[in-house]
């Protein structure tokens, strides 16, 4: 839709060119078939040099689940760190930080 104003342009109610507006189909029934997403964890899978603190980047040694089945990764240094909050919100803790010592 094209609007205009005329004289000092203050605010006027726009005026259209006489054209209607493109007519588009519904299709708010119709719903593309999708392949299930699966993002499951392997139970007591080890962490490897790819899992990475979500806190600083280091190789992650410490996988916490979530109750929200989220996982959160943290470096030997940021599991210490948060170790007594974890423990409060975690549902399962993984700690691998003895293979650094």
């Amino acid at each position: 839709m094209l609007t205009t104003t005329e004289g000092d342009g203050a605010s006027q109610a726009p005026t259209t060119t006489g054209k209607s507006p493109p007519q588009y189909e519904d299709h708010s029934d119709h719903q593309e078939a999708r392949p299930p997403v699966s993002t499951s964890v392997i139970e007591g899978a080890e962490l490897t040099a790819a899992d990475r603190c979500d806190r600083c980047g280091a190789q992650a040694y410490v996988r916490v689940t979530l109750a929200s089945g989220f996982d959160l990764m943290f470096c030997a240094h940021h599991g210490k760190e948060h170790a007594d909050k974890l423990k409060q919100v975690a549902l399962e803790i993984h700690d691998e930080s003895a293979k650094i010592k």
